[in-house]
């Protein structure tokens, strides 16, 4: 295939790939997943993690360990979101200006991600039915940096490194994947349920 079309190759749910055969029972499982896809959105995720207060404004629901408000950072997140926007595409940064944060909370992340910060923020645009929960995670250094030669000075900010190296890999990458700083740390933004 040639270089272009290699690169707008996307797979879309009932869409046939050139690249991959699969057999029957591939098939059903990829027909299962895109299913339960489907149905696992912002939407979905919101009575799982959030609440409204006796004053109707929305909360996250206290999950200790994993899940706890983020009462003295969130004005720190608030801002950190302001840069980020920055780095977003000036159509996705408009796209973005129609949302408000409404609750931010410290989130435990996965084993690769252990002593890192992490946050989730939940923002609301055309009202109770249009969530948005972003992913505000550190981004430190890569384990193997010490092993090679220097990243140019441009990605010496570790979730541009980050960002950059996802959308080089994915040809559809997240529309609101972008980077950030909190107090000189690194991190990446993403959406929760892309």
């Amino acid at each position: 295939m040639g270089v272009l079309d290699v690169w707008y190759l996307h797979y879309y749910p009932g869409q046939a790939n050139p690249l991959t055969k699969m057999t029957p029972k591939i098939k059903a499982v990829f027909a299962e997943t895109v299913e339960k896809a489907m149905h696992t959105d912002n939407r979905a995720l919101l009575p799982k993690v959030a609440e409204r207060t006796a004053r109707g404004r929305w909360k996250f629901k206290e999950d200790p360990p994993v899940l706890t408000p983020a009462h003295k950072s969130k004005a720190k997140i608030i801002d950190a979101l302001k840069r980020y926007a920055g780095s977003l595409s000036p159509e996705r940064r408009f796209m973005l200006s129609h949302y408000n944060v409404v609750a931010a909370a410290h989130r435990v992340v996965g084993v690769g991600s252990v002593g890192t910060r992490a946050y989730l923020v939940l923002l609301l645009g055309n009202g109770d039915d249009d969530p948005l929960f972003l992913q505000v995670k550190e981004s430190v250094e890569a384990a193997h940096a010490p092993y090679l030669p220097p990243l140019p000075r441009e990605f010496h900010h570790n979730g541009k490194r980050v960002v950059a190296g996802q959308r080089a890999l994915q040809a559809s990458s997240d529309p609101l994947l972008g980077y950030t700083s909190i107090d000189g740390r690194h991190y990446y933004v993403r959406r929760m349920k892309d």
